[in-house]
């Protein structure tokens, strides 16, 4: 989960996640939900990690889900 804060144009979160790994993305959809249910911030939906990786996870610099 990555959550994004600016004055400006990003803000809510979204869950970065491999979009072939289906135990990963049913998890990532899950957890959206209950964020939705908290009304916390604007949900941004899930990124697939193949197509727009996160720089910290793709590095291996940060432990994840995967």
């Amino acid at each position: 989960m990555h959550l994004n804060s600016s004055e400006y144009e990003a803000n809510g979160y979204e869950i970065y996640c491999d979009f072939n790994n289906k135990n990963t993305v049913k998890l990532s959809n899950s957890i959206l939900k209950q964020l939705d249910k908290l009304d916390y911030s604007i949900n941004r939906g899930l990124l697939d990690t193949n197509e727009t990786p996160l720089y910290v996870i793709a590095k291996g610099i940060k432990k994840s889900l995967n």
